[in-house]
């Protein structure tokens, strides 16, 4: 399977825009996994009704709404639909 991304020319003008602004700075440890907690909560209120508190998570809550989603056939994170 290919990666079939196309990008505009303004895109590319975009994102090198937002890319040199000094409000953004690289993600700081600990970060990426508090955004994964986030989008494990969103995609699971979204698939699954269940109301969830990205805060309180522990390891093993993770890993049981993980395998929740993936027994209710919720897509898994980083994935969107197209339809």
């Amino acid at each position: 399977m290919t990666n079939s991304l196309v990008h505009l020319p303004g895109e590319v003008r975009v994102h090198a825009r937002l890319a040199g602004s000094p409000l953004l700075t690289p993600v700081a440890f600990g970060e990426g996994r508090r955004f994964g907690l986030w989008d494990l909560a969103s995609l699971t209120e979204g698939a699954l009704g269940t109301c969830v508190g990205p805060g309180s998570l522990t390891v093993s809550a993770e890993k049981q709404l993980r395998l929740r989603r993936v027994r209710q056939g919720a897509p898994t994170r980083g994935t969107r639909s197209t339809a």
